[in-house]
């Protein structure tokens, strides 16, 4: 397995352990999914389960997901590709979402270091499973490519 394959799994497991702490918090301290004042969560733990999340944490089933798609980057066809792609998306996604949360006042402010350590985790595991997802991709890409060519006898 790759290199940039070895850091996106690495990274969406660390998102999932983060992700899985700011539930813990969120629920504890009641953060609903707030993302640019749309979706007013009400009860933490429901909007978990269902499908807003809470501030500090995607919900259950896209957790889900993502931990189908990490088992998935290992292979070297197209379930390596589906699981390369999806996790770039999420990362994507989750970054997003992150800032658009408005507990990034109070995670900045360190006040409560839990959240702000959780937001900046969250945030720090998206961007790198975007960024090593793309370059994963991009690596499936141009292999791809290769032994089309190969295959073709253009080499």
């Amino acid at each position: 397995m790759d290199k940039n394959a070895r850091i996106l799994e690495l990274s969406s497991l660390s998102y999932l352990v983060s992700a899985s702490v700011g539930f813990v918090l969120a629920s504890t301290v009641y953060l609903p999914a707030d993302f640019l004042g749309y979706l007013n969560g009400q009860d933490v733990i429901r909007d978990f389960l269902t499908f807003k999340g809470t501030a500090l944490s995607p919900p259950l089933v896209l957790l889900v997901l993502q931990l189908i798609l990490t088992s998935w980057v290992a292979d070297d066809g197209r379930w390596g590709r589906i699981g390369t792609v999806g996790l770039t998306i999420l990362g994507v996604f989750y970054a997003i979402t992150q800032l658009g949360e408005p507990v990034i006042l109070r995670a900045l402010k360190f006040t409560n270091w839990g959240i702000s350590m959780v937001f900046l985790f969250n945030l720090l595991f998206a961007v790198l499973m975007a960024i090593f997802g793309w370059c994963e991709w991009q690596r499936r890409s141009e292999q791809n490519a290769d032994s089309a060519d190969r295959s073709s006898g253009i080499w």
